[in-house]
C-alpha cells in the first residue's frame, strides 16, 4: 500500500498546487489587463475559458477584440495562451488565422496568415524576451511573405535587442510591377527614444545581395526618418530589381545606370527616409506613409 499511498499523496499535493497556481494566474492576468486598459488598450472576449489540468495552464479567447486608444481595434481568430505548470516562466500564445483585421478612424486593412505562434520567456529578474513566428502572411494588394519571424529581448540602458527575418517577400502595388525578395534579415536595437539602431540589414534575391547599417526613427508624423549606409555585390543586378520602381523616366534610368556603372559591380548606395519620401542614393523610390 505504501507506493499507492505515495502516488495518491503526490497527486493530491500537485492538484492543490495546480488549483492555487491557476487562481493566482487569473488574478495576475486580470490585473495586467486593468493596467493595459489604463494605458488605452483593452482585450475583450465573447467567452473565456481556463483549464489545462494537470500539467498546463491554458487561457482560451475564441474571438479576441483588442480596442486601441483613439477608437481603433484589432480582431482575429481564436487566441490560446498556455504555460507548463512546472515551468510557468514561459508562455506560448497561438493565434488562429485566417485573418487579423485592423480598423481605425483613418484606415482599415486585414492580414491573412496561418496559425501565428508567440513565446514570452521571463528570466530570473522577470524581464521578458519575445519571439514571434507568422506563416503565410498576405496583406491583399500590398505584400505577401512565406514566413515572418521576430525576436526581442531587453539589454542594457533600457534598450531592446531585435531581430527580424522574412522569407519569400513580395511587395505589390496596382501601378507597379512586383518587387520580390528571397530573404531579408535585420538585427539591431531599439533605444529609449524608440529609434532603431540597425547593426545589419541584408536583402537578397538570387545572387544579388544588398546590405548595410544605420539608424531609423519616426518623425513627428510617425513616418520613418533616417539613413542606412548600404552596399551591393552586383550593381547591375540591383538596378534590374529596383529599376521598375524608380520614379524616373526611361532616359533618366539609362543615365543612372551609366553613371553608377563607373563605380563597378560593387557599389555603395545609401538608403534614406526623409520627410515622407524613400530614396536609394539621390533617387526617390516611393512615398512613405505613417506607421500609425
Amino acid at each position: 500500500m505504501a507506493p499507492l499511498l505515495g502516488v495518491l499523496l503526490l497527486a493530491a499535493a500537485w492538484s492543490a498546487y495546480w488549483f492555487a497556481a491557476i487562481a493566482y494566474a487569473k488574478q495576475a492576468v486580470a490585473g495586467q489587463r486593468q493596467e493595459f486598459a489604463r494605458q488605452g488598450l483593452t482585450l475583450t472576449c465573447a467567452e473565456e475559458f481556463w483549464g489545462g489540468y494537470p500539467f498546463r495552464f491554458e487561457f482560451t479567447c475564441p474571438t479576441p477584440l483588442i480596442s486601441l486608444r483613439g477608437g481603433g481595434h484589432v480582431t482575429s481568430g481564436r487566441l490560446l495562451a498556455m504555460a507548463l505548470a512546472y515551468n510557468p516562466k514561459q508562455i506560448v500564445m497561438l493565434i488562429d488565422g485566417p485573418k487579423t483585421a485592423f480598423e481605425s478612424p483613418e484606415q482599415a486593412f486585414s492580414i491573412l496568415h496561418g496559425r501565428a505562434a508567440a513565446a514570452v520567456t521571463f528570466d530570473k529578474d522577470w524581464k521578458a524576451s519575445l519571439s514571434v513566428e507568422i506563416p503565410d502572411v498576405d496583406i491583399p494588394r500590398l505584400l505577401t511573405a512565406k514566413k515572418v519571424m521576430v525576436f526581442a529581448r531587453p539589454i542594457e540602458d533600457q534598450a531592446i535587442a531585435v531581430a527580424l527575418s522574412i522569407g519569400a517577400f513580395r511587395w505589390q502595388r496596382p501601378d507597379r510591377p512586383e518587387l520580390l525578395i528571397d530573404q531579408g534579415q535585420l538585427t539591431g536595437s531599439l533605444d529609449k527614444a524608440m529609434a532603431l539602431n540597425v547593426q545589419r540589414i541584408e536583402l537578397s534575391r538570387g545572387t544579388v545581395r544588398y546590405w548595410g547599417s544605420g539608424r531609423i526613427e519616426l518623425d513627428v508624423l510617425h513616418r520613418p526618418s533616417g539613413e542606412l549606409a548600404t552596399e551591393t555585390n552586383d550593381l547591375n543586378g540591383l538596378l534590374d530589381i529596383i529599376g521598375p520602381h524608380l520614379l524616373m523616366t526611361v532616359r533618366e534610368k539609362a543615365n543612372l545606370r551609366m553613371v553608377l556603372g563607373l563605380l563597378g559591380q560593387k557599389a555603395k548606395a545609401g538608403m534614406t527616409f526623409s520627410q515622407g519620401e524613400f530614396f536609394i542614393g539621390p533617387y526617390k523610390i516611393s512615398n512613405v506613409v505613417p506607421l500609425y
